[in-house]
C-alpha cells in the first residue's frame, strides 16, 4: 500500500512540475512557450471560451480599453476550443490588431487546471510569474490595487 501511495505521490510530483513547460499555440498556429507568455514583470492571463456570453463581453470590453492599461502586458487564453471556432468570433468583433497577437489556445484547458479556475471568464494575475490575485472582471483600479500593493 505504501509503495502505492508513493507511486501516486510521485505521479503528481512530475504533473506539476511538469505543467510550466508545456506549449499553447497563437492563432497562427506557432508554438508558445508557457514561460514566454509570464516572463513579464506584470501578466494578466484572461481564460475565455467562445461559448460563454460572459466571457465575449470581457473580450469586448478589453478590446475597447486594451491600450488605456499600461505596464501590464495581456495573454487572451482560450480554453478547450477548435481555431475554426476561436477564429469565427475573432473576426466577428473586429479586435486591435496588438490584442489579437496576445491570443493563444490551450486546447486540453492546461492553465485552468493549473490555476485552478473554476469559472470564467477568469482573470489571473501574475507578478514575474507568480500569481498574486484571480478575478473573474477587471478595470483599471483593480489592475492598480493589485500592482501598485506588490
Amino acid at each position: 500500500m505504501k509503495k502505492i501511495l508513493l507511486f501516486i505521490l510521485f505521479l503528481n510530483f512530475i504533473s506539476f512540475s511538469y505543467s510550466d513547460s508545456y506549449n499553447l499555440s497563437d492563432l497562427g498556429g506557432n508554438q508558445v512557450a508557457y514561460d514566454k507568455i509570464t516572463k513579464e514583470e506584470n501578466t494578466i492571463l484572461l481564460m475565455w471560451t467562445t461559448w460563454c456570453p460572459y466571457c465575449r463581453k470581457e473580450i469586448v470590453d478589453l478590446n475597447k480599453n486594451y491600450m488605456n492599461y499600461k505596464n501590464v502586458s495581456f495573454v487572451v487564453v482560450n480554453l478547450g476550443e477548435k481555431k475554426s471556432k476561436i477564429d469565427k468570433f475573432v473576426k466577428s468583433v473586429k479586435l486591435n490588431p496588438e490584442l489579437l497577437k496576445k491570443f493563444v489556445t490551450d486546447p486540453e484547458s492546461n492553465l485552468a487546471r493549473k490555476f485552478n479556475i473554476i469559472g470564467i471568464p477568469a482573470y489571473v494575475f501574475l507578478k514575474n510569474g507568480e500569481v498574486i490575485a484571480k478575478y473573474n472582471f477587471i478595470n483599471k483600479q483593480i489592475i492598480s490595487e493589485i500592482y501598485e500593493n506588490e
